[in-house]
């Protein structure tokens, strides 16, 4: 009796890994109206030109002016990045995390943010239990600040945290090239997201030690975006002389500042004043 149990439980386990490997990401399903076009990149020397990159206008979560557009942008010309944390549950470890790269250019300074995040289907939503299991494909997201962190400060009225790295211009170009061409690959190569090993922040590690290998180590700051800047602060990445993460949180939660600038303002250089 014993090993017929035995023999039944083995081929459970079998046959779910079997199922397990069935399923196979595609770029052709019935997407959501934000997520219907991916971002398309091309590399032409020191030049990369990205269509699709979302700027959309909210007036709520569901209601929004859908705009795609095109960014060009010599990579030489990237001198920061941000890294960005949104806290949409009342527990501190669940968080989005994501980056925003600033370039220069004529008239200032302008950013382009990276979102990992699912690609989600019409009817779908976010479950970390459902995103282990094959049940949503990845997605990078290219967009304004305009769109991914004024949609989370304005309406869905997350915390968001924005920090400056600190981080030499070459890394920044390094990491964000690193970015791009995983972006390019996801063209044609599109992929399943994980809630544990291919996350939005497990992405964001990924990246940064391609770059310089080793830095960012796999534990609880990937599995739990939200604790990714005790990591960071412990390296010494954020640009801050202040040791408490209680403080340090403090001193660069913007909400109040994204939420009171005028309509007219520019957006990230608001969010960005001392």
């Amino acid at each position: 009796m014993k090993r017929k149990i035995g023999l039944t439980l083995l081929a459970m386990i079998v046959l779910s890994m079997v199922a397990y490997q069935i399923p196979q990401p595609s770029n052709d399903r019935d997407w959501t109206e934000d997520q219907v076009l991916i971002p398309k990149v091309t590399f032409e020397g020191d030049t990369v030109i990205i269509e699709n990159v979302r700027d959309f206008h909210y007036r709520s979560t569901e209601d929004y002016d859908r705009k795609f557009i095109t960014r060009s942008f010599q990579m030489s010309k990237v001198q920061t990045v941000d890294f960005i944390l949104s806290q949409f549950a009342e527990w501190r470890g669940m968080a989005h995390a994501f980056l925003t790269f600033g370039y220069e250019t004529d008239t200032g300074m302008e950013y382009l943010a990276i979102s990992v995040e699912i690609r989600k289907e019409k009817g779908e939503s976010y479950s970390p239990f459902w995103g282990m299991l094959k049940q949503y494909e990845l997605a990078y997201v290219l967009a304004t600040e305009t769109d991914v962190i004024k949609l989370r400060t304005h309406y869905r009225q997350e915390p968001l945290y924005l920090y400056p790295i600190q981080v030499e211009a070459k890394y920044a170009q390094q990491l964000l090239k690193s970015m791009l061409e995983q972006t390019h690959r996801m063209e044609t190569e599109p992929e399943f997201y994980n809630t544990v090993s291919n996350s939005c922040m497990s992405n964001v590690a990924k990246h940064v030690n391609a770059v310089k290998p080793g830095l960012v180590p796999f534990g609880w700051g990937s599995i739990f975006p939200g604790f990714a800047d005790d990591v960071a602060l412990e390296l010494n990445l954020l640009d801050t002389d202040v040791d408490d993460i209680e403080s340090v949180r403090q001193n660069y939660l913007i909400n109040d500042k994204a939420t009171a600038l005028p309509v007219d303002a520019n957006f990230s250089t608001g969010i960005r004043r001392k």
